[in-house]
């Protein structure tokens, strides 16, 4: 009998499978990107090209902080070098030289003992470190020099400063009017002839800085465009709210009265060591 059974079991076939369908998986939908909306700001430059030099002045502002920058350059003379580089391209500067030397000499004929600095300058994205920075720039200086001693004047009447990046902070919007200042200037005393400076302060209340955004938004239609001239100040204004962006751009000295005293009212606030009131 147990055998007969167990031939029983084999010989019987096995109860038919039918296949489970699988669970049906519930695929999230994919999420929107979040957008972050730019914060709130107003933004002013004013830039003006005098026969000597160029000076910019910019302020941010937001309720995070108070942003001022100021520099002025040198529109003629001086050196410039390439990327990184501390060798100067001598057929580029010829008349530079010649104009040094020429004036070096007119000097002591009138039985003056002059001197010179060369400043050397150099740009945040040549070195990895401020030392490196002002490294470069003293090789610079000291490119210039080896040059102008070569061409007569007395090493000892030559003094070399170095201030890397301490003077080329970048401005606080991309611009391309301040070209890199990697380069080497002369001057007859330790002030330097090109500088540039960055001054952060205390924010401004979000009341102050909605009034302003208000000011910027009423010159619309109002304010001159800015004329050929290169010498005449212009003043930009940009501004971001909760209507959107808006850029504005005039003349001073042909601009609305509004966009005259809102033009004043920043420049105060530079000279006031980047503080800012209620205007």
């Amino acid at each position: 009998m147990l055998s007969a059974g167990l031939v029983a079991l084999v010989s019987c076939s096995p109860a038919e499978k039918h296949p489970v369908a699988p669970t049906p998986t519930t695929v999230p939908a994919a999420s929107a990107p979040v957008v972050e909306a730019a914060a709130p700001f107003v933004f002013y430059r004013m830039v003006q090209a005098g026969h000597v030099e160029l000076a910019i002045e910019e302020v941010r502002l937001d309720t995070e902080a108070s942003r001022c920058f100021q520099a002025h350059r040198r529109l003629f003379g001086g050196f410039s070098f390439d990327q990184g580089k501390d060798q100067l391209d001598r057929s580029a500067f010829a008349a530079e030289v010649e104009d040094v030397v020429k004036a070096w000499k007119d000097w002591t004929k009138q039985g003056k003992k002059p001197s010179l600095v060369l400043h050397g300058h150099a740009e945040h994205d040549e070195a990895d470190t401020a030392d490196a920075a002002r490294a470069l720039s003293v090789k610079r200086a000291e490119a210039v020099k080896a040059w102008l001693v070569e061409s007569g004047l007395p090493a000892e009447r030559l003094q070399v400063d170095g201030h890397g990046w301490d003077l080329s902070p970048a401005p606080l919007e991309p611009t391309d009017i301040l070209k890199p200042n990697r380069r080497v200037e002369i001057s007859s005393d330790r002030t330097p002839p090109s500088e540039a400076k960055l001054v952060e302060a205390k924010p401004v209340a979000a009341d102050v800085l909605a009034q302003l955004q208000s000011k910027v938004r009423a010159l619309e239609g109002k304010a001159s465009p800015p004329a050929d001239s290169l010498h005449a100040p212009r003043t930009v204004f940009v501004i971001n709210d909760a209507s959107g962006r808006m850029e504005l751009a005039f003349d001073v000295a042909s601009a609305d009265p509004e966009a005259v005293a809102l033009h004043r009212y920043f420049m105060q606030g530079l000279s006031n060591g980047c503080s800012f009131e209620q205007p």
